[in-house]
């Protein structure tokens, strides 16, 4: 029992090292650097995922690849650091009151940006004046849409969201005659068409070829599906992001549809763009602001909002955000407004998180001041 205790006091010390922090600091200083340098080449979305969003990432060093901690990594060490050092390692007494409310308010910090990271949903929706929308379109995330042909002419939907297709987990739902498995799923891609016979999974003619990120082209995803029946494989496809049509099936004399298109997210209420507003800078087409003026419509109940850049409209744990405008080049109009999209469960957290920070700080150095005068008072007294 005594050397266990001396290891996991060695392991305490270790984690909660000066030194150690130091190091995350300058790693983290490293990483958003590179993500900020690249994201120029590469594009946001493909930097978020390579060095903000991962666990580790690739540094090609000359013929050889290094691995390197990601953002995700360097935070998860930096609260370990902050748990060990901040409040299991220090003397909880009077004069360090105000140090563990500071941890914990950065430990707080922390914790909302993962809950944030684990939960939340961004996407975008583009209304024309006049029209309304209850729902938005992700940025990033894909899903596969199965739909059904129904007796009336309609169509019943079943989606598989992009983790499981990447995964290549079998799905199956209450309805669905089979089960649909992805036996491959490419990030980036464009189909072309197969000109020889070769290795390359070929369907139709065509095959998925895989492509290099670049600055201001979204990567499109691709996906190959094997269709079963009975522990049998009855139908084989391939599915791309940007496809027109989706591709259809005959299984048990019913034409099934399947589509790989952006995730689709609910809003809890109705937004309807009133009008939008475009303003430049003169003699230049760079716009010096934009403004849509929305509604919100829950029931019956309307309210209305100005929404321009950098003044969101915050309202139930979403945030819309003026993010674009189109067409662009277009000399009249009318023109549609891209509101950007954010569920975010933790949307508040951080800021009161921050006030546990200053208030830790204010209560750390105003007792300091305090010991400071008194000192300085009975020196002038002596």
């Amino acid at each position: 029992m005594t050397r266990l205790r001396r290891t996991v006091r060695q392991l305490v010390h270790s984690t909660s090292s000066y030194g150690l922090t130091c190091a995350i600091v300058l790693l983290l200083m490293g990483v958003l650097y590179l993500g900020t340098y690249q994201q120029r080449d590469l594009g946001l979305a493909t930097v978020q995922a390579r060095y903000f969003f991962s666990a580790f990432w690739w540094w090609r060093l000359g013929p050889i690849h290094v691995p390197l901690p990601g953002a995700l990594t360097l935070l998860s060490m930096l609260a370990l650091n902050l748990l060990c050092g901040g409040l299991l390692r220090i003397r909880w007494q009077a004069r360090t009151a105000g140090i563990v409310i500071v941890h914990l308010g950065v430990l707080a910090l922390l914790g909302s940006g993962l809950v944030s990271h684990l939960t939340g949903t961004n996407g975008y929706l583009k209304l024309f004046p006049g029209e309304q929308a209850a729902e938005y379109v992700s940025f990033r995330d894909f899903e596969l849409v199965i739909g059904e042909p129904l007796g009336d002419g309609g169509m019943r939907e079943f989606c598989v969201p992009e983790s499981v297709l990447r995964h290549g987990t079998p799905a199956h739902a209450p309805g669905l005659p089979f089960t649909v498995r992805a036996t491959r799923f490419l990030d980036s891609c464009v189909p072309q068409r197969a000109r020889t016979a070769d290795a390359r999974e070929v369907v139709d003619g065509l095959y998925l070829a895989g492509t290099r990120a670049r600055s201001g082209v979204p990567a499109v995803p691709g996906v190959y599906l094997e269709i079963v029946q009975a522990g049998r494989t009855v139908q084989r496809g391939m599915l791309w992001g940007r496809q027109r049509a989706p591709w259809t099936a005959e299984i048990d004399g019913s034409a099934w549809s399947f589509d790989l298109r952006p995730q689709v997210f609910d809003l809890p209420f109705t937004v309807r763009l009133e009008s939008f507003t475009k303003e430049t800078h003169p003699g230049v087409d760079t716009p010096r602001k934009f403004v849509s003026e929305v509604t919100r419509i829950a029931g019956d109940v309307r309210q209305n909002f100005h929404i321009a850049m950098n003044e969101p409209m915050r309202y139930g744990g979403f945030m819309l955000s003026q993010n674009s405008w189109g067409p662009q080049g277009a000399a009249r109009g009318p023109y549609w407004s891209m509101l950007e999209v954010s569920s975010n469960p933790t949307d508040q957290w951080p800021k009161y998180a921050c006030f546990v920070v200053a208030f830790g700080l204010l209560l750390h150095f105003g007792r300091k001041l305090i010991v400071y005068l008194e000192r300085q008072r009975r020196r002038r007294t002596a």
